[in-house]
This record gives C-alpha cells, sequence and structure tokens, in this order.
C-alpha cells in the first residue's frame, strides 16, 4: 500500500474549491483500485462522521473550521483521538495587516 492510514477523513465548509475537488477525485481513483471506501468528505458538522463512530487508525483533516459553531465535534477527535490512534490535522490561514 502507498499509505499508511486505512481511511482518510477531510472535512471543510468549502469543497467546493478546486484543489479540494482534485483531491477528492484522486481518492475516488484509489478507491476503485482498492476496492473500498478509502476516503469521506463533509463539508457539515452535521454530516461529519461522530468520534464513536470513526474507525481507530484515520487521518482526519480539518480544513478552515475556527468560525464552525459546533466546535465539540472537532474537540473530541483532537481530545480523544490519540487514545485511538486518530490522526488529526486543523489547517488555517493567519490573515495580517
Amino acid at each position: 500500500m502507498g499509505y499508511s492510514f486505512p481511511t482518510f477523513i477531510h472535512f471543510s465548509k468549502s469543497l467546493e474549491q478546486h484543489i479540494y475537488q482534485e483531491l477528492k477525485a484522486e481518492y475516488e481513483k484509489l478507491s476503485a483500485v482498492e476496492d473500498a471506501e478509502i476516503a469521506y468528505f463533509f463539508n457539515s458538522c452535521e454530516e461529519l462522521i461522530s468520534f464513536d463512530e470513526c474507525e481507530p487508525n484515520n487521518l482526519v483533516v480539518f480544513a478552515d473550521c475556527v468560525n464552525v459553531q459546533q466546535q465539540q465535534i472537532i474537540k473530541d477527535y483532537f481530545f480523544r483521538g490519540r487514545h485511538t490512534n486518530i490522526c488529526c490535522v486543523h489547517l488555517t490561514v493567519l490573515y495580517e495587516s
């Protein structure tokens, strides 16, 4: 296998961006090769897999979620994820004037 996480979970409020569409297309190709769903993309907290439903040993990326109102589900991944080997990444942008 070319990756070390069995599943990739990506959460962003802006999945319509070109870069995320390309990423999703590449994971769809990989899913076809593996004959298994290996990536999930979510753009609302209501759709996101809850921490309790998430399998261990996954990579979860939160992009541009600083202003998301439902922070508890994101906090659950970060605070509880390390105990089940769920690797979390939080991507943000710093604007300076």
